[in-house]
């Protein structure tokens, strides 16, 4: 009897590169559930890009997207979607914006993002098929240059690594092979993960600001509708995304003090990249606190 495997693909080349060797090289041993849960925040690029892999390699990959109840004490299920009607990042009422109705506005202090809009609802779902943590093992995106990514939760959420054990593999190895497909990732590593995550460095917002100022119109509806959801302890009574509390807007006058010459320049500081890379892994190599009301 095969073992089972869950591959959580993120969307990126990195995971997209682990899957079909995965595929490839596995497929004798394992019996693999390949998940993309989609929050509506990812560049349509990536949305384009998995359909690809579906479509040139045979991925199969099941879209999934949180399906958030408003209640508390109820806990974040999931629904099954597809290419077309997974949510984009203009469409309204996504899984994100659900979510920030209902725990508040994310950010690094407080990062429940990936947790309830990735991590959950792809558990919930992969243990409905017998593919849970405990009946199956979850493989991550993660190259052999990217070890401090590695979960300190491994054993416990049954994960490997690929790329790092089985594998090793760096990111010139991965962008190589890439060179030599039909088709890639058509963004840059800058618009990966959700296109204005807050994890990214000044470096990432600015450069994305000047280019794509549109992609900054969501977080910012967000900070005006419900920066008040849980913000009791906040400054002013209000969360906002950045880092050093900065809000949309705020961000958005140092970018116009700024052009993409002197953006280059920036120094990046190895805390703030926090794994932001061309995806967002589902995994991260931390714990994330607990708000303590994310029940079941």
């Amino acid at each position: 009897m095969k073992k089972k495997m869950r591959i959580s693909f993120s969307g990126g080349r990195t995971s997209a590169y682990m899957t079909k060797m995965l595929l490839d090289r596995c497929s004798d041993e394992y019996e693999f559930l390949v998940v993309f849960a989609n929050t509506g925040q990812e560049h349509p690029a990536t949305l384009e890009f998995i359909h690809q892999c579906d479509l040139n390699f045979g991925f199969n990959t099941v879209w999934i997207e949180a399906d958030i109840n408003p209640a508390m004490g109820q806990g974040t299920r999931w629904k099954v979607v597809d290419y077309k009607t997974a949510c984009r990042p203009l469409d309204l009422n996504s899984p994100f914006e659900k979510a920030i109705q209902k725990y508040g506005i994310p950010n690094t202090t407080r990062p429940y993002c990936t947790r309830e809009l990735k991590l959950r609802p792809m558990d919930k779902f992969s243990e409905s098929l017998g593919f849970g943590p405990r009946d199956a093992v979850t493989a991550v995106g993660i190259r052999a240059d990217e070890k401090r990514r590695v979960s300190q939760e491994q054993g416990e959420r049954n994960l490997c690594y690929p790329l790092l054990e089985w594998w090793p593999t760096d990111k010139a190895e991965i962008l190589e092979w890439w060179s030599k497909q039909s088709f890639d990732l058509q963004i840059p590593d800058r618009l990966g993960n959700c296109v204005w995550c807050y994890k990214k460095t000044d470096r990432k917002q600015f450069h994305n600001i000047l280019e794509t100022p549109e992609w900054y119109d969501f977080p910012e509806r967000m900070e005006k509708e419900f920066g008040h959801v849980k913000a009791e302890q906040a400054k002013a009574g209000r969360l906002v995304f950045f880092r050093n509390y900065r809000d949309t807007p705020a961000m958005r006058a140092q970018a116009a003090l700024c052009d993409i010459e002197h953006i280059q320049r920036l120094p990046v500081r190895p805390e703030e990249n926090s794994g932001c890379s061309e995806s967002c892994e589902v995994f991260p190599m931390e714990g994330e606190p607990d708000l303590g009301e994310f029940e079941g």
